[in-house]
């Protein structure tokens, strides 16, 4: 009987640290949007990508500018270069779900136009990097898409 009570004391103690875990992961982030922008975007190459204005990200993305409370989008020069990098802030959690599922059709898009003979783009495509915390995405598609991702996570962790 001791044994059932230890154990079910443990169930409990893991439930609670996974529920704890849950919250925290959960908890919104708040940081000033254009000083995130500014550290994830330093190491732009202008030579290569140009800034996007609020129709290419609902041409591209299928996302409403409204629906943000701040967004960078900078596309390729090239057409057929992929590189692209789209740092959202959102509304409400709910609006991060629906961006994340337009960029994931954005991501099946790329993939099936440059599938079959685009096998560096197609690699670059398939190598990209999505990121959510609370109401920010990253979503990045570069040969530099982790020292973005790594500017990102920085930028949301300094006060």
């Amino acid at each position: 009987m001791d044994r059932l009570i230890r154990m079910l004391k443990l169930l409990l103690l893991v439930l609670l640290a996974v529920m704890i875990m849950g919250f925290i992961k959960r908890a919104r982030v708040q940081v000033n949007f254009d000083d995130l922008a500014d550290a994830v975007c330093a190491g732009i190459d202008t030579d290569t990508l140009k800034q996007a204005d609020s129709r290419a990200l609902k041409r591209l993305y299928g996302i409403n500018s409204e629906d943000l409370a701040g967004f960078v989008l900078y596309t390729s020069i090239e057409s057929m270069d992929v590189d692209e990098l789209l740092l959202l802030e959102v509304k409400s959690p709910q609006l991060a779900d629906a961006a994340e599922q337009s960029i994931s059709k954005r991501i099946d898009s790329q993939l099936a136009n440059f599938e079959g003979y685009g096998a560096e783009q197609t690699k670059l495509i398939r190598d990209h990097i999505l990121t959510v915390r609370g109401n920010y995405l990253l979503f990045v598609i570069s040969p530099e898409a982790e020292t973005y991702s790594r500017a990102f996570i920085k930028g949301l962790k300094t006060p």
